[in-house]
């Protein structure tokens, strides 16, 4: 079973014991035969002290003893990414979608792009090693600047006039063009609209980016909401949902996840995501899955 936490109850489990001891966590996870599954986005926003000054040797301890807990590994970055490339072969080759499997060996993978090399030179290459390493290379990502080209794509969503908008159905299309283009994967532009006709049709083909899709226009279309730093992390675990067991979700993005949920699993029942979004590590370990 795994079990994908954000970067809030990470932190809290791993830097303030909540809800419960970390050692005490870590015996709950095997006697239920789970793994906290690790991804670029919690570890990095663990670590993003770093960057405000504070000391290595403190968030090392901590990453020393987040890698002692049963643990699993998740590229989900690059879910998007293969999801869109197994559907256009599914496509060319008149098949079903297969989904792609985000889970990797190491979380140095975790942060590269499927086919690139990693550093598998270093045989027991330790998580906080490969953190100091993007630290000195002042590589560790800044959701700063993500939020802001979030902001400006929902200011310019909703600037547009009425009749400039798209259909859902074609905005669809349009979007996924986009995507195919922005990952560098070939296809008939001929072919392209039906290609996403075929996706749109069934959550179930490229069930992350659909999800994923599918919020962003819930968030956009309520002009009350202005991204906000945090966001960011949140967003980047969406397309991850239908990958992890059970997952930690903020409050506020769990309501939008929900809300598109209920709407996916009206064209297919299959589509049963609520059942795995908890808005804390502490409720999911009081609900009744787990009694």
């Amino acid at each position: 079973m795994r079990i994908l936490l954000d970067a809030k109850d990470l932190i809290d489990a791993v830097e303030h014991s909540k809800p419960i001891a970390l050692d005490k966590l870590g015996d709950w996870l095997m006697r239920h035969g789970a793994q906290i599954v690790l991804t670029m986005t919690n570890v990095t926003e663990l670590v993003a002290p770093l960057k405000l000054g504070r000391e290595f040797m403190d968030l090392r301890t901590l990453l020393q003893a987040l890698e002692r807990l049963p643990v699993c590994y998740m590229r989900e970055g690059c879910i998007i990414m293969q999801e869109l490339q197994s559907a256009v072969e599914a496509f060319h080759e008149n098949r079903p979608f297969r989904p792609p499997d985000p889970y990797v060996a190491r979380w140095d993978e975790a942060i590269q792009v499927p086919g690139r090399s990693v550093a598998k030179i270093y045989v027991g290459y330790r998580l906080d090693e490969m953190i100091y390493t993007l630290w000195k290379g002042n590589a560790l990502p800044d959701y700063r600047r993500h939020t802001d080209q979030l902001r400006n794509l929902f200011q310019a969503d909703r600037s547009l006039p009425k009749k400039a908008r798209f259909s859902l159905r074609r905005n669809f299309r349009e979007v996924t063009k986009r995507n195919l283009r922005m990952h560098g994967i070939k296809f008939p532009e001929s072919d392209a609209d039906r290609l996403a006709d075929w996706i749109f049709s069934d959550p179930l083909r490229c069930p992350g980016w659909r999800l994923n899709y599918g919020v962003f226009h819930e968030l956009e279309k309520n002009v009350n909401e202005v991204p906000l730093i945090g966001d960011i992390p949140d967003f980047a675990h969406i397309a991850a949902i239908p990958y992890a067991d059970y997952i930690t979700v903020d409050r506020r993005i769990a309501h939008y996840c929900l809300a598109v949920i209920k709407k996916l699993g009206g064209m297919n029942a299959k589509i049963n995501y609520d059942r795995r979004i908890f808005g804390s590590l502490e409720k999911l370990i009081g609900s009744p899955d787990f009694a």
